[in-house]
């Protein structure tokens, strides 16, 4: 995985210490890998196929016997017709990750835009929010700066730290 960006107000454990995490992006930028990772709490050493996702996978993981918390994660999937969706799931989630694949600028436009729309929804105006930079292990990846500047995460961090 690679850099991120958090924008945060606050989160209230529920009383079973269970997080409810919505993994958003757009398809192919590493939702359903980085599901893998934390299931296996391995890094991917070598290349895997997965397929598309298609609706919403939810998984249950116990992170350990320290934290006491269990995360249900929704992986959903960022095909363009199946974007529907994404509102459905504001209001059960407790946290909202977005995925963003680090090596493809041709979908940084397209993960923006989807970035955008997912950020007009009311619902989400006090839900956490991380934006996490996928496949920074690859050459060739996008400077976090440009990374930035093309997803224009300061607007999106001035408007919903107001």
């Amino acid at each position: 995985m690679g850099c991120c960006y958090s924008s945060s107000r606050r989160h209230v454990p529920t009383e079973n210490h269970e997080l409810r995490v919505a993994l958003f992006g757009l398809d192919n930028s590493g939702k359903t890998s980085f599901v893998h990772c934390l299931k296996t709490l391995n890094q991917i050493t070598e290349p895997r196929t997965f397929v598309s996702t298609h609706g919403v996978i939810a998984i249950s993981i116990h992170l350990n016997m320290q934290t006491n918390i269990d995360l249900l994660l929704f992986d959903c999937g960022g095909c363009k017709h199946q974007r529907h969706i994404w509102p459905h799931l504001f209001n059960n989630s407790d946290v909202l990750l977005f995925m963003v694949d680090s090596h493809d600028r041709t979908c940084l436009s397209d993960a923006k835009e989807a970035l955008f729309d997912l950020l007009t929804d009311e619902n989400l105006v006090d839900k956490p929010l991380l934006i996490v930079f996928t496949k920074s292990d690859k050459q060739k990846i996008i400077n976090l700066l440009e990374l930035e500047r093309e997803l224009d995460l300061l607007f999106i961090k001035v408007n919903r730290n107001k």
